[in-house]
C-alpha cells in the first residue's frame, strides 16, 4: 500500500502542479502497483481538491464543469496515454501474452471490480467499519486536531475533501 500512496500522492501533486507528464508517469506507477483504484482515486481526489478551491471564486456547476473538461483533455493527451501504456500497462500486457484472458479477468474483474462490489472476497465488518479504526487511530493526536480546528483555515478544505474521498472509497467497498 505504501507505493500506492507514493505515486497517488505524487499524481495529485503534479495535477496540482500542472506539471502532466509527470502527472501520467507517476498515475501509471500507481496504477502498476495497485490496478484501477491507483489510477482513478487520484483523479478523483484532484476533481474534488480543484472543486473545493473554486467554489469559493464560481458558482457549482461552473466549476464542475471547467474542472471536468481540464480533466477531459488530461485524459486525452496523447503522450501521456503514451507514457502510461509504457510504464503502466506493461506488466498487464506481459501478463496478458503470458496468460491470455484469464488474468486479466481474475485481475480486473474479480480482484478489483467483484471485490469492491462485495461479490468476492467479503469482510463481516458494517461500513462504518473504518470510523472507530481512524478514532482511535489520531488519539494521540488529539491536541493537535483541537489546535487545528481552532485555527482552522480555509485552505485546508482540499486536504478534507481528499481525506473524505479516499474515506467514503474504502468504506462503501464491501
Amino acid at each position: 500500500e505504501m507505493l500506492l500512496v507514493l505515486f497517488s500522492t505524487l499524481s495529485v501533486y503534479f495535477l496540482l502542479k500542472r506539471k502532466h507528464l509527470l502527472a501520467w508517469f507517476s498515475l501509471s506507477l500507481a496504477f502498476l502497483s495497485k490496478g484501477p483504484v491507483g489510477f482513478f482515486l487520484p483523479l478523483g481526489v484532484y476533481f474534488v481538491w480543484k472543486l473545493i478551491e473554486s467554489i469559493r471564486n464560481e458558482n457549482f456547476w461552473k466549476a464542475f464543469f471547467k474542472i471536468l473538461w481540464d480533466l477531459i483533455k488530461f485524459l486525452l493527451s496523447p503522450l501521456g496515454n503514451l507514457i502510461f501504456l509504457v510504464f503502466g500497462l506493461g506488466w498487464y500486457i506481459a501478463m496478458f501474452l503470458t496468460y491470455d484472458v484469464e488474468y486479466i479477468y481474475k485481475f480486473f474483474i474479480e480482484e478489483n471490480i467483484a471485490r469492491f462490489l462485495g461479490q468476492t472476497h467479503q469482510h463481516p465488518y458494517p461500513f462504518w467499519y473504518y470510523i472507530p479504526i481512524v478514532l482511535v487511530s489520531i488519539i494521540f493526536f488529539i491536541p493537535i486536531i483541537f489546535r487545528i480546528y481552532k485555527n482552522f483555515k480555509k485552505e485546508y478544505l482540499p486536504l478534507l475533501g481528499w481525506f473524505g474521498l479516499v474515506f467514503t472509497f474504502y468504506s462503501l467497498s464491501y
